[in-house]
Protein backbone atom coordinates (compact mmCIF):
# COMPACT_ATOMS: atom_id res chain seq x y z
CA UNK A 1 0.00 0.00 0.00
CA UNK A 2 2.78 2.18 0.87
CA UNK A 3 4.82 1.84 -2.37
CA UNK A 4 0.89 2.39 -4.52
CA UNK A 5 0.83 5.47 -2.03
CA UNK A 6 3.57 6.98 -3.01
CA UNK A 7 3.55 5.92 -6.89
CA UNK A 8 -0.04 7.91 -6.39
CA UNK A 9 2.17 10.94 -5.59
CA UNK A 10 3.53 10.65 -8.56
CA UNK A 11 1.35 9.95 -10.88
CA UNK A 12 -0.62 13.41 -9.29
CA UNK A 13 2.06 15.33 -9.75
CA UNK A 14 3.24 14.67 -13.40
CA UNK A 15 -0.80 15.72 -14.09
CA UNK A 16 -0.98 18.73 -11.71
CA UNK A 17 2.49 20.24 -13.40
CA UNK A 18 0.77 18.93 -17.35
CA UNK A 19 3.34 16.89 -18.42
CA UNK A 20 1.04 14.00 -19.00
CA UNK A 21 -2.73 14.07 -19.79
CA UNK A 22 -5.53 14.12 -17.27
CA UNK A 23 -6.87 11.29 -18.92
CA UNK A 24 -3.89 8.95 -18.96
CA UNK A 25 -3.33 9.25 -14.95
CA UNK A 26 -7.01 9.44 -14.39
CA UNK A 27 -6.94 5.62 -15.98
CA UNK A 28 -4.13 4.54 -14.57
CA UNK A 29 -5.78 5.82 -10.89
CA UNK A 30 -8.98 3.78 -11.72
CA UNK A 31 -6.61 0.80 -12.42
CA UNK A 32 -4.99 1.49 -8.66
CA UNK A 33 -8.75 1.41 -7.15
CA UNK A 34 -9.72 -1.75 -9.16
CA UNK A 35 -6.23 -3.30 -7.90
CA UNK A 36 -7.34 -2.95 -4.19
CA UNK A 37 -10.90 -3.53 -4.36
CA UNK A 38 -9.64 -6.91 -5.80
CA UNK A 39 -7.31 -7.60 -3.43
CA UNK A 40 -9.87 -6.90 -1.00
CA UNK A 41 -12.77 -9.34 -1.91
CA UNK A 42 -9.89 -12.32 -2.57
CA UNK A 43 -8.37 -11.49 1.01
CA UNK A 44 -11.98 -11.75 2.55
CA UNK A 45 -12.48 -8.66 3.02
CA UNK A 46 -9.72 -6.84 4.85
CA UNK A 47 -10.96 -3.97 6.61
CA UNK A 48 -7.38 -2.92 6.17
CA UNK A 49 -7.28 -2.09 2.24
CA UNK A 50 -10.07 0.39 2.23
CA UNK A 51 -9.17 2.52 5.53
CA UNK A 52 -5.37 2.86 3.60
CA UNK A 53 -4.56 5.89 2.44
CA UNK A 54 -3.92 5.13 -1.27
CA UNK A 55 -7.87 4.21 -1.23
CA UNK A 56 -8.38 8.23 -0.02
CA UNK A 57 -5.86 9.28 -1.82
CA UNK A 58 -6.84 8.30 -5.35
CA UNK A 59 -10.44 9.13 -4.94
CA UNK A 60 -9.80 12.53 -3.87
CA UNK A 61 -7.50 13.21 -7.03
CA UNK A 62 -10.11 11.65 -9.08
CA UNK A 63 -13.06 14.16 -7.72
CA UNK A 64 -9.96 17.33 -8.33
CA UNK A 65 -9.63 15.77 -11.88
CA UNK A 66 -13.67 15.99 -12.21
CA UNK A 67 -13.68 19.45 -10.90
CA UNK A 68 -10.67 20.56 -13.12
CA UNK A 69 -12.07 19.12 -16.66
CA UNK A 70 -9.30 18.35 -19.32
CA UNK A 71 -7.61 21.83 -19.59
CA UNK A 72 -6.03 20.75 -15.98
CA UNK A 73 -4.80 24.31 -14.28
CA UNK A 74 -4.61 26.05 -17.16
CA UNK A 75 -4.59 29.57 -17.08
CA UNK A 76 -3.91 32.99 -19.09
CA UNK A 77 -2.03 34.12 -16.26
CA UNK A 78 1.25 32.59 -14.95
CA UNK A 79 0.74 33.46 -11.42
CA UNK A 80 -2.78 32.10 -11.28
CA UNK A 81 -1.71 28.91 -12.56
CA UNK A 82 1.01 28.49 -9.38
CA UNK A 83 -1.86 29.88 -6.93
CA UNK A 84 -4.16 26.77 -8.63
CA UNK A 85 -1.58 24.20 -8.54
CA UNK A 86 -1.03 24.71 -4.56
CA UNK A 87 -4.90 25.51 -3.78
CA UNK A 88 -5.76 22.28 -5.86
CA UNK A 89 -3.15 20.14 -4.04
CA UNK A 90 -3.92 21.35 -0.72
CA UNK A 91 -7.96 20.38 -1.95
CA UNK A 92 -6.77 16.77 -2.76
CA UNK A 93 -5.30 16.37 0.63
CA UNK A 94 -8.15 17.96 2.47
CA UNK A 95 -10.86 16.07 0.50
CA UNK A 96 -8.62 12.43 1.42
CA UNK A 97 -8.69 13.32 4.61
CA UNK A 98 -12.65 13.53 4.57
CA UNK A 99 -12.94 10.66 2.58
CA UNK A 100 -10.37 8.27 4.90
CA UNK A 101 -12.55 9.63 8.07
CA UNK A 102 -15.90 8.79 6.51
CA UNK A 103 -14.69 5.37 5.69
CA UNK A 104 -13.49 4.92 8.96
CA UNK A 105 -16.65 5.51 10.36
CA UNK A 106 -18.11 3.15 8.47
CA UNK A 107 -15.67 0.15 8.85
CA UNK A 108 -14.90 0.12 12.48
CA UNK A 109 -11.62 -1.32 12.67
CA UNK A 110 -8.31 -0.35 14.63
CA UNK A 111 -6.25 -2.72 11.92
CA UNK A 112 -4.00 0.08 11.13
CA UNK A 113 -3.57 2.14 14.10
CA UNK A 114 -0.14 0.45 15.04
CA UNK A 115 1.02 2.70 11.44
CA UNK A 116 -0.47 5.85 12.52
CA UNK A 117 1.30 5.62 16.07
CA UNK A 118 4.58 4.37 14.49
CA UNK A 119 4.47 7.40 12.01
CA UNK A 120 3.92 9.64 14.78
CA UNK A 121 6.74 8.57 17.22
CA UNK A 122 8.78 8.96 14.63
CA UNK A 123 8.40 12.35 13.91
CA UNK A 124 8.65 13.12 17.67
CA UNK A 125 4.58 13.82 17.81
CA UNK A 126 4.55 11.12 21.12
CA UNK A 127 6.40 8.89 22.74
CA UNK A 128 6.03 5.17 22.57
CA UNK A 129 7.79 4.32 25.94
CA UNK A 130 5.54 6.67 28.30
CA UNK A 131 2.71 5.36 25.84
CA UNK A 132 3.79 1.78 26.60
CA UNK A 133 2.90 1.21 23.43
CA UNK A 134 4.25 -2.32 22.50
CA UNK A 135 3.82 -2.70 18.54
CA UNK A 136 5.50 1.04 18.08
CA UNK A 137 8.23 -0.07 20.05
CA UNK A 138 8.74 -3.39 18.58
CA UNK A 139 9.03 -0.98 15.09
CA UNK A 140 11.16 1.76 16.59
CA UNK A 141 13.89 -0.78 18.27
CA UNK A 142 13.83 -2.94 14.88
CA UNK A 143 17.50 -1.78 13.08
CA UNK A 144 15.44 -2.19 9.82
CA UNK A 145 13.40 0.97 10.95
CA UNK A 146 15.67 3.34 11.52
CA UNK A 147 17.40 5.64 9.55
CA UNK A 148 19.59 5.11 6.43
CA UNK A 149 23.18 3.78 7.57
CA UNK A 150 25.94 6.50 6.97
CA UNK A 151 27.93 4.33 5.31
CA UNK A 152 25.02 3.86 2.46
CA UNK A 153 26.17 7.03 0.50
CA UNK A 154 29.85 6.04 0.78
CA UNK A 155 29.52 2.86 -0.71
CA UNK A 156 27.22 4.03 -3.29
CA UNK A 157 30.15 6.45 -4.41
CA UNK A 158 32.60 3.80 -4.35
CA UNK A 159 30.57 1.62 -7.03
CA UNK A 160 29.59 4.84 -8.77
CA UNK A 161 26.23 4.68 -9.06
CA UNK A 162 25.66 7.47 -6.82
CA UNK A 163 27.32 10.06 -8.90
CA UNK A 164 25.48 9.44 -11.86
CA UNK A 165 22.77 9.07 -10.15
CA UNK A 166 22.94 12.78 -8.79
CA UNK A 167 23.69 14.08 -12.12
CA UNK A 168 20.85 12.75 -13.49
CA UNK A 169 18.48 13.65 -10.30
CA UNK A 170 19.90 17.30 -10.21
CA UNK A 171 19.61 17.97 -14.44
CA UNK A 172 16.70 16.29 -14.97
CA UNK A 173 14.94 18.53 -11.79
CA UNK A 174 16.17 21.32 -13.47
CA UNK A 175 14.97 20.35 -17.11
CA UNK A 176 11.56 19.57 -15.50
CA UNK A 177 11.30 22.88 -13.50
CA UNK A 178 12.37 24.89 -16.72
CA UNK A 179 9.81 22.89 -18.80
CA UNK A 180 7.40 23.69 -16.56
CA UNK A 181 7.68 27.04 -15.53
CA UNK A 182 8.18 27.80 -19.46
CA UNK A 183 4.95 26.17 -20.46
CA UNK A 184 2.89 27.80 -18.32
CA UNK A 185 4.57 31.24 -19.32
CA UNK A 186 4.00 30.42 -23.37
CA UNK A 187 0.38 29.56 -22.55
CA UNK A 188 -0.71 32.72 -20.31
CA UNK A 189 1.48 34.65 -23.35
CA UNK A 190 0.67 33.17 -26.47
CA UNK A 191 0.89 36.22 -28.12
CA UNK A 192 4.63 36.81 -27.04
CA UNK A 193 7.63 36.42 -29.20
CA UNK A 194 9.27 33.55 -27.32
CA UNK A 195 5.40 31.70 -28.56
CA UNK A 196 6.41 32.30 -32.35
CA UNK A 197 10.14 30.92 -31.80
CA UNK A 198 10.84 27.19 -32.09
CA UNK A 199 10.30 24.74 -29.13
CA UNK A 200 13.66 24.97 -26.36
CA UNK A 201 15.56 21.58 -26.52
CA UNK A 202 14.80 21.11 -23.02
CA UNK A 203 11.17 21.69 -23.09
CA UNK A 204 10.96 19.64 -26.19
CA UNK A 205 12.93 16.69 -23.82
CA UNK A 206 10.65 16.38 -21.01
CA UNK A 207 7.38 16.54 -23.64
CA UNK A 208 8.53 13.93 -25.26
CA UNK A 209 9.67 12.20 -22.51
CA UNK A 210 7.39 12.46 -19.63
CA UNK A 211 8.18 9.00 -18.16
CA UNK A 212 12.00 10.99 -16.97
CA UNK A 213 9.71 13.67 -15.19
CA UNK A 214 7.99 10.56 -13.22
CA UNK A 215 11.08 8.47 -12.25
CA UNK A 216 12.79 12.05 -11.07
CA UNK A 217 9.49 12.57 -8.76
CA UNK A 218 8.91 9.19 -8.05
CA UNK A 219 12.54 8.64 -6.62
CA UNK A 220 12.05 11.86 -4.42
CA UNK A 221 9.74 10.01 -2.49
CA UNK A 222 11.07 6.79 -2.35
CA UNK A 223 14.45 8.30 -1.03
CA UNK A 224 12.95 10.53 1.16
CA UNK A 225 11.10 7.05 2.38
CA UNK A 226 14.65 5.34 2.29
CA UNK A 227 16.84 8.19 4.26
CA UNK A 228 13.88 7.92 7.40
CA UNK A 229 13.53 4.35 7.42
CA UNK A 230 15.93 1.58 6.20
CA UNK A 231 13.10 -0.93 5.10
CA UNK A 232 12.21 1.40 2.51
CA UNK A 233 15.80 1.49 0.56
CA UNK A 234 14.73 -1.33 -1.59
CA UNK A 235 12.24 0.97 -3.17
CA UNK A 236 14.74 3.22 -3.76
CA UNK A 237 17.96 1.48 -4.66
CA UNK A 238 16.13 0.09 -7.85
CA UNK A 239 14.96 3.65 -8.77
CA UNK A 240 18.83 5.22 -8.44
CA UNK A 241 20.11 2.42 -10.86
CA UNK A 242 17.23 3.34 -12.92
CA UNK A 243 17.83 7.58 -13.00
CA UNK A 244 21.57 6.20 -13.37
CA UNK A 245 21.47 4.50 -16.26
CA UNK A 246 19.75 7.61 -17.79
CA UNK A 247 22.39 9.65 -16.86
CA UNK A 248 25.01 7.25 -18.57
CA UNK A 249 22.89 5.51 -21.38
CA UNK A 250 20.01 7.64 -22.73
CA UNK A 251 19.75 8.39 -26.01
CA UNK A 252 17.26 11.00 -25.99
CA UNK A 253 19.24 12.74 -23.14
CA UNK A 254 22.92 12.33 -24.98
CA UNK A 255 21.32 13.84 -27.98
CA UNK A 256 19.94 16.87 -26.41
CA UNK A 257 23.39 16.94 -24.60
CA UNK A 258 25.28 16.77 -27.74
CA UNK A 259 22.83 19.21 -29.39
CA UNK A 260 24.91 21.83 -27.45
CA UNK A 261 28.05 21.73 -29.26
CA UNK A 262 25.87 21.46 -32.58
CA UNK A 263 26.21 17.74 -33.01
CA UNK A 264 22.59 16.47 -34.26
CA UNK A 265 23.15 14.18 -36.36
CA UNK A 266 20.88 11.04 -35.21
CA UNK A 267 24.22 8.61 -35.28
CA UNK A 268 25.96 10.93 -32.76
CA UNK A 269 23.42 10.44 -30.09
CA UNK A 270 23.73 6.41 -30.54
CA UNK A 271 27.64 6.64 -30.31
CA UNK A 272 27.69 8.71 -27.59
CA UNK A 273 25.21 6.27 -25.96
CA UNK A 274 27.06 3.25 -26.48
CA UNK A 275 30.44 4.69 -25.37
CA UNK A 276 29.54 6.09 -22.25
CA UNK A 277 27.67 2.63 -21.39
CA UNK A 278 30.65 0.19 -22.30
CA UNK A 279 33.29 3.07 -20.48
CA UNK A 280 30.77 2.91 -17.68
CA UNK A 281 30.51 -0.65 -17.45
CA UNK A 282 34.23 -1.67 -18.04
CA UNK A 283 35.23 0.91 -15.11
CA UNK A 284 32.72 -0.85 -12.47
CA UNK A 285 33.64 -4.33 -13.59
CA UNK A 286 37.14 -2.77 -12.60
CA UNK A 287 36.49 -1.23 -9.48
CA UNK A 288 34.70 -3.92 -7.85
CA UNK A 289 35.43 -7.09 -9.62
CA UNK A 290 38.05 -8.19 -6.65
CA UNK A 291 35.75 -7.33 -4.01
CA UNK A 292 32.91 -9.59 -5.31
CA UNK A 293 35.28 -12.49 -6.31
CA UNK A 294 36.73 -12.48 -2.78
CA UNK A 295 32.91 -12.55 -1.75
CA UNK A 296 32.19 -15.49 -3.66
CA UNK A 297 35.33 -17.61 -2.26
CA UNK A 298 33.56 -16.91 1.12
CA UNK A 299 30.51 -17.98 0.03
CA UNK A 300 28.91 -21.25 2.27
CA UNK A 301 26.02 -22.80 2.29
CA UNK A 302 23.95 -21.77 4.75
CA UNK A 303 23.21 -24.39 7.71
CA UNK A 304 21.92 -23.88 11.40
CA UNK A 305 22.01 -27.51 12.69
CA UNK A 306 20.37 -25.89 16.06
CA UNK A 307 17.17 -24.74 13.96
CA UNK A 308 16.98 -28.48 11.79
CA UNK A 309 17.69 -30.34 14.93
CA UNK A 310 14.20 -28.39 16.21
CA UNK A 311 12.43 -28.83 13.23
CA UNK A 312 12.95 -32.15 13.04
CA UNK A 313 11.87 -32.99 16.88
CA UNK A 314 9.18 -31.09 16.68
CA UNK A 315 7.60 -33.16 13.23
CA UNK A 316 8.85 -36.39 14.82
CA UNK A 317 8.03 -36.40 18.55
CA UNK A 318 4.76 -33.30 18.53
CA UNK A 319 1.32 -34.35 17.03
CA UNK A 320 -0.02 -32.78 14.03
CA UNK A 321 -2.77 -30.78 16.05
CA UNK A 322 -0.05 -29.35 18.90
CA UNK A 323 -0.20 -25.77 18.53
CA UNK A 324 3.28 -23.85 19.26
CA UNK A 325 4.27 -20.48 20.60
CA UNK A 326 7.55 -18.46 20.15
CA UNK A 327 8.97 -15.53 18.72
CA UNK A 328 7.42 -14.19 15.24
CA UNK A 329 10.05 -14.83 13.11
CA UNK A 330 10.38 -18.50 14.84
CA UNK A 331 6.90 -19.64 14.41
CA UNK A 332 6.59 -18.37 10.35
CA UNK A 333 9.98 -20.82 10.52
CA UNK A 334 7.82 -23.64 12.13
CA UNK A 335 4.57 -23.44 10.31
CA UNK A 336 6.90 -23.51 7.16
CA UNK A 337 8.56 -26.24 8.21
CA UNK A 338 6.49 -28.79 10.34
CA UNK A 339 3.00 -27.46 9.22
CA UNK A 340 1.83 -26.92 13.17
CA UNK A 341 -0.29 -24.93 14.31
CA UNK A 342 0.97 -21.52 15.72
CA UNK A 343 -0.56 -19.03 18.32
CA UNK A 344 0.98 -16.24 17.29
CA UNK A 345 2.14 -14.88 13.49
CA UNK A 346 4.39 -12.25 11.98
CA UNK A 347 1.41 -11.05 10.19
CA UNK A 348 1.49 -7.82 11.92
CA UNK A 349 -1.11 -5.64 10.10
CA UNK A 350 -4.22 -7.97 12.33
CA UNK A 351 -4.81 -6.26 15.59
CA UNK A 352 -6.13 -9.52 16.89
CA UNK A 353 -2.94 -11.03 16.27
CA UNK A 354 -0.65 -8.10 17.19
CA UNK A 355 -2.32 -8.39 20.98
CA UNK A 356 -1.81 -12.13 20.69
CA UNK A 357 2.11 -11.29 20.42
CA UNK A 358 2.17 -9.15 23.42
CA UNK A 359 0.23 -11.65 25.57
CA UNK A 360 2.61 -14.58 24.57
CA UNK A 361 5.56 -12.24 24.20
CA UNK A 362 5.14 -12.74 28.61
CA UNK A 363 7.85 -15.30 28.46
CA UNK A 364 10.33 -13.02 28.00
CA UNK A 365 8.71 -10.38 30.83
CA UNK A 366 8.56 -10.65 34.55
CA UNK A 367 5.09 -11.99 35.25
CA UNK A 368 4.52 -14.87 37.36
CA UNK A 369 4.42 -17.79 36.45
CA UNK A 370 0.56 -18.79 36.87
CA UNK A 371 -0.20 -16.11 35.10
CA UNK A 372 2.07 -16.86 32.22
CA UNK A 373 0.27 -19.97 32.52
CA UNK A 374 -3.16 -19.02 32.51
CA UNK A 375 -2.42 -16.93 29.25
CA UNK A 376 -0.81 -20.00 27.36
CA UNK A 377 -3.95 -22.22 27.87
CA UNK A 378 -6.34 -19.69 27.28
CA UNK A 379 -4.69 -19.57 23.43
CA UNK A 380 -4.74 -23.56 23.50
CA UNK A 381 -0.70 -23.70 23.29
CA UNK A 382 0.98 -26.62 23.52
CA UNK A 383 4.28 -26.16 23.69
CA UNK A 384 6.58 -22.95 24.08
CA UNK A 385 10.03 -22.78 22.42
CA UNK A 386 12.24 -20.07 24.18
CA UNK A 387 15.35 -18.69 21.98
CA UNK A 388 18.27 -18.08 24.36
CA UNK A 389 19.61 -15.20 21.72
CA UNK A 390 16.21 -13.46 23.11
CA UNK A 391 16.41 -14.15 27.06
CA UNK A 392 20.26 -13.42 27.32
CA UNK A 393 20.56 -11.04 24.69
CA UNK A 394 23.09 -8.21 25.87
CA UNK A 395 22.62 -4.33 25.77
CA UNK A 396 23.64 -2.27 23.16
CA UNK A 397 24.68 0.80 24.08
CA UNK A 398 23.30 2.44 19.90
CA UNK A 399 19.96 1.33 21.35
CA UNK A 400 19.18 1.48 24.82
CA UNK A 401 16.30 -0.34 25.85
CA UNK A 402 15.65 -1.97 23.07
CA UNK A 403 16.00 -5.64 23.61
CA UNK A 404 12.35 -7.77 23.68
CA UNK A 405 12.98 -8.21 26.84
CA UNK A 406 13.20 -4.76 27.84
CA UNK A 407 10.04 -3.66 25.93
CA UNK A 408 8.00 -6.39 27.87
CA UNK A 409 9.39 -4.84 31.13
CA UNK A 410 7.80 -1.26 30.00
CA UNK A 411 5.07 -1.76 28.61
CA UNK A 412 4.39 -3.91 31.66
CA UNK A 413 5.25 -0.83 33.94
CA UNK A 414 8.38 -2.79 35.60
CA UNK A 415 11.63 -1.03 35.63
CA UNK A 416 14.25 -2.28 33.77
CA UNK A 417 17.29 -5.14 34.70
CA UNK A 418 20.47 -2.96 33.69
CA UNK A 419 20.18 1.53 33.81
CA UNK A 420 19.76 2.12 30.00
CA UNK A 421 19.33 6.29 30.70
CA UNK A 422 15.69 5.79 29.57
CA UNK A 423 13.19 7.80 31.51
CA UNK A 424 11.84 5.35 34.35
CA UNK A 425 10.08 7.64 36.73
CA UNK A 426 6.59 5.49 35.90
CA UNK A 427 8.59 1.78 36.23
CA UNK A 428 7.95 -0.03 39.41
CA UNK A 429 10.47 -2.79 40.52
CA UNK A 430 8.58 -6.43 39.21
CA UNK A 431 7.49 -8.82 42.00
CA UNK A 432 9.31 -11.76 39.84
CA UNK A 433 11.77 -12.69 38.00
CA UNK A 434 12.17 -12.99 34.29
CA UNK A 435 10.49 -16.15 33.15
CA UNK A 436 12.55 -17.47 30.58
CA UNK A 437 15.77 -17.38 32.94
CA UNK A 438 13.56 -19.13 35.71
CA UNK A 439 11.66 -21.73 33.62
CA UNK A 440 14.99 -23.71 33.46
CA UNK A 441 15.55 -24.62 37.33
CA UNK A 442 12.96 -23.53 39.79
CA UNK A 443 10.43 -25.79 41.26
CA UNK A 444 7.46 -23.52 40.93
CA UNK A 445 7.66 -22.77 37.39
CA UNK A 446 9.02 -26.69 36.16
CA UNK A 447 5.24 -28.15 37.80
CA UNK A 448 3.66 -25.85 35.05
CA UNK A 449 5.85 -26.48 32.46
CA UNK A 450 8.19 -29.10 31.50
CA UNK A 451 11.88 -29.43 29.50
CA UNK A 452 11.14 -31.62 26.35
CA UNK A 453 13.49 -30.79 24.41
CA UNK A 454 16.65 -28.20 24.59
CA UNK A 455 20.35 -27.74 22.73
CA UNK A 456 22.50 -24.73 22.02
CA UNK A 457 20.35 -21.95 20.77
CA UNK A 458 16.20 -23.35 21.79
CA UNK A 459 14.11 -24.76 24.55
CA UNK A 460 10.88 -26.28 24.00
CA UNK A 461 8.73 -26.39 27.25
CA UNK A 462 5.44 -28.25 27.09
CA UNK A 463 2.84 -26.39 29.03
CA UNK A 464 1.17 -28.81 31.24
CA UNK A 465 -2.83 -29.38 31.79
CA UNK A 466 -5.08 -29.79 28.66
CA UNK A 467 -6.42 -26.19 27.41
CA UNK A 468 -9.98 -26.23 26.80
CA UNK A 469 -11.41 -27.93 23.88
CA UNK A 470 -13.15 -24.50 22.94
CA UNK A 471 -9.44 -23.02 22.77
CA UNK A 472 -7.71 -25.41 21.31
CA UNK A 473 -10.20 -25.61 18.35
CA UNK A 474 -9.96 -21.60 18.48
CA UNK A 475 -6.02 -21.69 18.67
CA UNK A 476 -5.73 -24.04 15.75
CA UNK A 477 -8.63 -22.46 13.42
CA UNK A 478 -6.50 -18.99 13.60
CA UNK A 479 -3.07 -20.64 13.48
CA UNK A 480 -4.57 -22.43 10.46
CA UNK A 481 -6.01 -18.83 9.19
CA UNK A 482 -3.02 -17.43 9.26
Amino acid sequence: QFVLLLQAFSLYSVQALQLVSTKKVRSLMVIQVASLVLVCVLQFGNTLIPRSLVVSFVLASLVVFALQGEKGIHSSSFFVSIVKLLAHTLAVFLIAGLINYIIKSFVAEEADSHIYNFVKAKLGLTSARKNRDFDVLLYLCDPSFKGLPEDTFGRLTESLLLPAYLAALVGLLLLTAYSVLRNWWLESHPGGADSKSEPSESLDLIMRRPDLAYHTLHTLFFGFMAVTTLRFKYLWTPHVCILAAVAVADYDLWAWLLARVRLVHRAAGIVGQHLAGFAYAALIIYLLLPGVQNDLDQLREFYDPDTVDLMEWIKKETKPTDAFMGSMQLMAGVKLCTGRPITNHPHYEDKRLRHRTKQVYQVYGRKSPETVHHILRSIGTSYIILEDSICYSPNDARWPACRLPDIVDQCNGHQLETPTGVDEEDLVPAKHQRFCHQVQHHHKYTKLFKTVFENRTFRIYKVLGTPTKAKQRESEQAAHGS
